[in-house]
């Protein structure tokens, strides 16, 4: 194997199907009956919500319900997925936030309707209050007197790396240079943006979902563990995906 593809231009398998129209993405799944979710998200950086008045939408026509966030307070935040020793104040995201908006765009309410358009329609009718709260920029949320985004602090891990004996390679060498980096946040930028759809079995006793994800098997054991079902009554289903982060 090494002497064949190491090295060597591998021509790719799935190119002639993707770029002839013929890819298969989440968007592609239709099902009979499926309803639509729209997402109301926050405006602001960082505020407390006062209020959520979900009544005139859910008057709105095709909308079969309206998720706030008093309707999930119950299964509180997401699991930390990958715990480390360096993680001082992690901060791991509620499915919608119960009290305090700590970014701009966070997830607030749903909307689900029998059609995209009319889900996203009825986002308007959502009355929402919000106490805007003190944001900080991220040049500027490491100064003692910024404002606190999560409870436990703006500093989510601390880690210093340290290989061989660097205090005597430094008192040994001809030159020392000092520098300081600050790294910029780094997210995928894919074509393709998230998506999910959910089809519920309920003779088998089965969900199936198709998702943008690459890690099936952790979102399978994420679903299990929130909606009380064992891991075998998950199926995941993982198509083509319109870009990804990493190998």
């Amino acid at each position: 194997m090494g002497e064949r593809l190491f090295g060597a231009s591998v021509r790719r398998r799935e190119d002639g199907r993707l770029v002839s129209g013929r890819g298969r993405y989440v968007a592609d799944v239709a099902l009979p009956g499926m309803l639509h979710v729209a997402v109301y998200r926050s405006p602001h950086a960082h505020a407390r919500l006062v209020k959520i008045d979900p009544d005139a939408a859910r008057k709105r026509p095709g909308v079969v319900h309206v998720v706030v966030p008093a309707d999930v307070a119950a299964l509180g935040r997401l699991p930390l997925l990958v715990p480390h020793k360096s993680l001082v104040a992690p901060a791991c995201p509620e499915i919608l936030p119960q009290e305090i908006v700590s970014y701009a765009g966070q997830a607030v309410a749903l909307v689900v309707a029998t059609s995209a358009a009319q889900a996203e329609d009825a986002l308007d009718a959502l009355k929402v209050e919000y106490e805007p709260l003190p944001a900080v920029a991220m040049a500027d949320a490491l100064r003692p007197d910024a404002p606190r985004v999560h409870p436990g602090g703006n500093v989510a891990a601390r880690f210093t790396q340290r290989v061989g004996d660097p205090t005597s390679a430094l008192a040994r060498a001809d030159f020392v240079l000092r520098e300081r980096f600050t790294l910029h946040r780094g997210a995928g930028m894919a074509m393709e943006t998230r998506g999910i759809v959910a089809r519920w079995d309920a003779e088998l006793g089965q969900l199936t979902v198709w998702s943008t994800t690459q890690a099936p098997q952790i979102l399978r054991r994420l679903l299990a563990r929130y909606l009380k079902l064992p891991e075998h009554a998950v199926r995941v289903v993982t198509q083509d995906i319109g870009g990804g982060f990493g190998p």
